[in-house]
């Protein structure tokens, strides 16, 4: 061990020096940020740049020798404080490092880069790096073998946008921080703030627009770094096996829910998963027309929430299915909203692979996961119901009660969801219609439950307890897929469109809205409906205002700012038409016609007489 180490043993709490720890931290903030500005002078002069390419998001040539500055401040600060302790973490670290150097400089194969990452993850497990998920040693060691090699992967796949990957680790360190403080572990939680410190230097450079990237050194590195050094230090290991098995996935949930989305959707679509491509979440945000910014803010704010969870169920295990639940339910569900956004395509050169046995399976999964979905609902809104109807204190008898009952909830609403297939209603374009089967699901899984209950032998179940969770159960159900239009409202294209008002506050005018709001490729947004029904003036259809105008709708115009008025031809005369486009331009405002027809389709007479 260093001088320096032993003149501050982190081992021992009574030692434990915070002003010595803060400036260690600092210091490597400081000799990561003036390693990264050298080397974004001298990457240009040198050719370390990474060149715009069809299938990555930058556009201009950009250095991407920022993992470097990364790996050598956290290299000094180990050298310095550390020596001795996580030996071959560090080397595998220093491998992997140089592995992703290699990579971002001659393009290495895929397979070669797994093979590297593989082997140096069996080193780590075989020194000892084994989380004790199960009794089984074998089954440890595999978990703890994938769960390396699949992290590092995530994070080389999340660095795809200007400061997303370096924000992401930087938030894991920051709440893995947290909980090896609260626990009195004060040599791991130093490690963790010397990578924070390191992510920190860095991102002042890395933010959008970006001056420097990280590449494959950096994303590698801090993959495997935060992957080992989180199943090798301490975990919260506690009676409830679920909140020592989920801890390591909660906390890194972002990362795990972009490879999986990306997988899925590249499988889906008949392209290979090793093709790099500009698909991923970050993308489908900004497919939207949101900001760079703002896509990557969303995606921290993700990453915040499953570190938070995993602390919630560390500090709380009776609570990991009510957390787990929520979680999971919300991830599956941006998961359906960015899988239904446009995904920018794939390099023209890449070779396409057959994907028609994966896609007749689609329909299948889809069925799965919401069914798996809305049975982990099942799950929380019982837990809420005992929650509720004891005032948080349900202990001893109805403890026992809660978890006899829970697994015959989650069968029967799951047996419901699939006889109902509510996984046919899409999530996206939920409505009034597909309510009632779920008043049916939630009334007769209720019902269900409580006979199965009491045949099961427990007579004394509250009855009150059943009442609640009957209701619970559809708001959640109702709250969860309602929410997916939300966020297809609120996360629409920031980019200014054309303001419209819409001329007439009926039915058409509110289909029009609906059109225009769709419709994002028209660029136009309807701010306001016009009515000569002095009684509408006030109201609001769909959010939007009804102003009432006057009888000479040119007078009425010049009191607004709109770039168009949209019309449509239903129940109108052309004359009518003729007066309303001349008003409107004599106000100095477009005319737009929306006409619908309805009308049938002949066979061509070619065709008919073949028949």
């Amino acid at each position: 061990m260093s001088p320096v180490a032993l003149a501050f043993d982190f081992a021992h709490p009574a030692d434990w020096a915070w002003g010595y720890a803060l400036a260690v931290s600092l210091g490597v903030a400081f000799l990561s940020l003036l390693l990264t500005h050298l080397l974004i002078r001298l990457s240009g002069r040198l050719q370390l740049t990474a060149r715009p390419r069809s299938d990555r998001w930058h556009k201009a040539p950009t250095p991407d020798t920022g993992g470097v500055a990364i790996f050598l401040s956290c290299a000094a600060a180990y050298l310095a404080v550390f020596r001795g302790h996580y030996t071959w973490i560090a080397a595998g670290a220093v491998v992997l490092a140089a592995a992703g150097f290699l990579d971002d400089r001659f393009q290495l194969r895929p397979l070669v880069k797994l093979s590297v990452q593989v082997l140096v993850a069996a080193l780590v497990v075989s020194s000892g790096v084994i989380f004790p998920a199960t009794s089984f040693y074998f089954v440890n060691a595999l978990f703890s073998l994938l769960w390396i090699v699949g992290i590092t992967n995530a994070f080389n796949l999340i660095d795809n946008m200007d400061g997303l990957c370096a924000g992401v680790a930087l938030i894991i360190c920051v709440f893995r921080i947290l909980f090896l403080a609260a626990s009195g572990h004060w040599l791991d939680a130093q490690l963790f703030a010397v990578l924070a410190a390191a992510f920190a230097g860095f991102l002042v450079f890395n933010l959008h627009p970006a001056r420097i990237f990280m590449g494959d050194c950096g994303s590698m590195f801090t993959g495997f770094t935060l992957a080992a050094l989180t199943i090798a230090g301490p975990l919260p290991y506690t009676k409830a096996f679920l909140a020592g098995v989920f801890y390591p996935a909660l906390t890194f949930t972002y990362p795990i829910f972009d490879t999986v989305l990306v997988s899925v959707l590249r499988r889906a679509a008949g392209r290979p998963i090793s093709v790099g491509g500009r698909d991923h979440s970050s993308h489908r945000l900004a497919s939207l027309g949101m900001t760079e910014r703002k896509a990557v803010a969303i995606l921290w704010g993700l990453t915040a929430a499953g570190s938070l969870a995993a602390l919630l169920a560390n500090w709380m295990p009776k609570a990991v299915i009510a957390i787990g639940a929520l979680l999971v339910a919300g991830v599956s569900m941006m998961g359906v909203f960015l899988g239904t956004l446009p995904a920018y395509s794939l390099p023209q050169g890449a070779s396409l692979i057959s994907s028609f046995w994966f896609r007749r399976i689609i329909p299948s999964m889809r069925a799965a996961i919401t069914v798996a979905v809305e049975a982990m609902l099942a799950a929380l809104a019982l837990l809420m119901a005992f929650l509720l109807r004891f005032e948080g204190g349900f202990t001893g008898v109805y403890l026992r009660q809660f978890y006899f009952a829970l697994p015959i909830v989650i069968a029967c609403h799951a047996l419901l969801s699939a006889w109902y297939k509510t996984y046919n209603f899409p999530w996206r374009w939920f409505g009034t219609r597909d309510v009632a089967p779920y008043i049916q699901v939630a009334v007769l899984g209720a019902a269900i439950s409580s006979v199965a209950i009491w045949m099961l032998g427990m007579r004394n179940f509250p009855r009150g307890v059943v009442v609640l969770y009957c209701f619970l159960f559809f708001a959640l159900c109702i709250a969860l897929r309602a929410s997916l239009r939300f966020l297809t409202d609120t996360l629409k294209a920031t980019e200014p469109k054309r303001r419209v008002a819409i001329l007439g506050a009926t039915a058409e005018g509110e289909a029009l809205a609906t059109l225009l709001d769709r419709r994002t490729d028209l660029e136009l947004t309807p701010v306001a409906f016009l009515d000569r029904d002095p009684a509408k003036k006030g109201t609001r259809i769909h959010g939007i205002p009804v102003h009432c105008v006057a009888v000479n709708i040119r007078e009425s115009l010049r009191d607004f700012s709109f770039d168009a008025v949209v019309v449509s031809d239903k129940g109108i005369s052309d004359g009518e038409l003729n007066q309303i486009a001349q008003s409107c331009h004599e106000a100095g405002v477009e005319v737009l016609l929306v006409s619908v027809t309805v009308r049938t389709l002949a066979a061509s007479h070619d065709e008919a007489t073949a028949g």
